[in-house]
């Protein structure tokens, strides 16, 4: 059941008051004060909607106990009954917010019921919209400390998984490094404990092994340095003649090429001069020439082309390999995945990639017909 308004009648005369409980017993539960200070007291013990009194009154005014009930609770309802000598208190009070209605005695006892019950649906109206602005500023506080909760879960996720990660790189890390390590150090002790029995060409071949696996502790060592430095993006980009670039990059190589039996086959077509920071993006090259040589330790081809079109310039580089397992494809590009080398921690095209975003291209993968892997870049003229 819906529980019916509690009305405040006050009024210093006693038949004021039997006339207001008669009347206003239709639409709620009528208390009753014969003067200000017996019905602020009834405003202390009991929540009332309505407060219904008379202006004048010994001990003071309808309006003085108005003002007190808008203080104490804005959304109660004030009606004053108001003889005509007392209108210009009556509007002065209705200006300041103190009154919502008034009626001139004697009033009739239908005009007060009409305004009674209008009041009173505006007070069920504003305590509905109280209610529900308090219930949503309390789930508003719940979502914010779910929030907070959540943030700091991730805050820890993403600590752990930074620390989680570090340690997946220094695993791999130490893990290559270990390999070029140990075969330097044998081939040392090769040449310092049996110098007089090694021949020429076998002193050859230990400081070739201790070349190539000093190359790929260098290489190693650049790879890690590419992730840790600062990204240089924001430094400018110059014009500079693509065709240069790649040829410098690929050039880098060819005795790699050479000594595992890789064919080298360099096309440059784009005669483009594009805008671009030439060290980063030599960088960028050179590990994908780098990883397409890793995957053909037994020899096999290598191309590199470029060409010009609408938009700017593609670089194109393909290898005989094996080709990039199905099952990485789609996380080649990002960290720490090694794409079945048997070498390198898994940066190398992680850094391609950003490099080539950073000059506001991208990069592509692809199988080609024949087998093996080929990489397109996208690079715009502007």
């Amino acid at each position: 059941m819906i529980a019916l308004p509690t009305i405040l009648a006050v009024d210093d005369e006693v038949r004021g008051t039997e006339l207001l409980c008669r009347t206003l017993a239709e639409v709620g539960t009528v208390l009753v004060a014969n003067s200000v200070s017996e019905a602020c007291a009834q405003l202390e013990t009991n929540r009332v909607d309505l407060v219904v009194t008379d202006q004048r009154m010994p001990g003071g005014t309808g309006v003085d106990l108005l003002e007190k009930v808008a203080t104490m609770d804005p959304a109660v309802g004030r009606i004053l009954l108001t003889a005509y000598a007392d209108q210009e208190a009556t509007v002065g009070a209705i200006n300041r917010g103190q009154v919502h209605a008034y009626l001139h005695k004697p009033c009739m006892p239908e005009q007060l019921l009409v305004t009674a019950r209008t009041i009173l649906e505006r007070v069920r109206l504003w305590r509905e919209n109280q209610q529900l602005l308090d219930e949503a500023s309390e789930h508003a506080r719940t979502l914010e400390a779910t929030l907070a909760e959540l943030r700091d879960a991730q805050d820890r996720m993403v600590h752990a998984e930074r620390l989680s990660a570090i340690g997946r790189m220094t695993a791999m890390v130490v893990h290559d490094l270990r390999g070029p390590i140990s075969l330097i150090r044998s081939a040392a002790g090769e040449l310092t404990e049996a110098p007089d029995t090694l021949g020429e060409e076998a002193i050859r071949e230990v400081g070739e092994s201790v070349r190539t696996e000093s190359d790929r502790l260098e290489r190693l060592c650049a790879e890690l340095l590419d992730t840790t430095r600062h990204s240089d993006a924001s430094s400018p980009m110059e014009p500079a003649p693509l065709d240069d670039v790649v040829s410098q990059a690929v050039t880098f190589f060819t005795r790699d090429a050479v000594h595992q039996g890789v064919e080298v086959d360099l096309q440059l077509r784009s005669d483009r001069s594009l805008p671009m920071r030439e060290e980063a993006l030599r960088r960028a090259l050179g590990n994908l020439v780098c990883n397409a040589l890793e995957v053909m330790p037994e020899g096999g081809l290598l191309r590199v082309r470029t060409e010009a079109d609408e938009d700017g310039a593609r670089i194109i580089v393909t290898d005989s390999g094996p080709g990039v397992p199905d099952s990485i494809r789609d996380q080649v590009f990002e960290p720490f995945v090694t794409a079945g080398k048997p070498s390198g921690i898994g940066l190398g095209l992680a850094i391609v990639k950003k490099v080539v975003e950073d000059h506001g291209g991208r990069i592509s993968l692809s199988k080609p017909p024949g087998g093996g892997a080929s990489f397109e870049i996208r690079l715009p003229a502007s």
